[in-house]
């Protein structure tokens, strides 16, 4: 059999979503920044937000809430911030806050 490369290779579509766990208030939220080659997605899920189903935070209620769950997800894949040796630290949404 004779095989003959037309075209190397390529990627031809990609999407990354970076996923973090976060406790706002004794609450715990999942966070996503989703990007593919047609922009960014941001979710959050919560046991206490949206009868417990994935949604887009922009549709939050305005308030301190949804800049926050905004921030941290525009912030999200801070492989840095969000790293295994952070788990347990308070994040300083402060220093995130014109991002």
């Amino acid at each position: 059999m004779k095989v003959i490369l037309k075209e190397g290779h390529t990627i031809v579509y990609q999407k990354t979503t970076h996923n973090i766990v976060v406790d706002i208030d004794g609450i715990e939220y999942i966070i996503r920044q989703s990007e593919d080659d047609n922009g960014v997605d941001l979710y959050v899920w919560s046991d206490e937000l949206n009868d417990s189903r994935w949604f887009d935070p922009y549709s939050m209620e305005d308030g301190e809430l949804k800049d926050t769950i905004i921030n941290l997800a525009n912030i999200a894949n801070d492989d840095y911030t969000f790293s295994d040796s952070n788990v347990g630290t308070e994040v300083d949404i402060n220093d995130y806050e014109n991002y």
